[in-house]
């Protein structure tokens, strides 16, 4: 099962590694205070990773917020 884990590892990687590789080119991000220029693949995984870490906040909060409701629920 561990040698099953390893090999979906090595096909993600490759797969991100060409991705990598044919999305070179440097493309314009604009926001609010400015813009800057940077290559297309750093922008997707600048944008997953923010993704992530703000599903992985609320998924905290609400995860939290209902730990607290129950312990308010139970009796001592």
């Amino acid at each position: 099962m561990r040698v099953v884990g390893y090999v979906l590892l090595v096909i993600v990687f490759v797969l991100v590694c060409v991705l990598a590789v044919l999305n070179a080119q440097p493309v314009s991000f604009n926001y609010l205070l400015g813009s800057f220029n940077l290559p297309l693949i750093l922008l997707l995984l600048l944008v997953f990773i923010v993704g992530l870490t703000v599903g992985m906040l609320l998924l905290l909060f609400s995860r939290g917020k209902r730990c607290n409701k129950i312990k308010r629920a139970t009796p001592l």
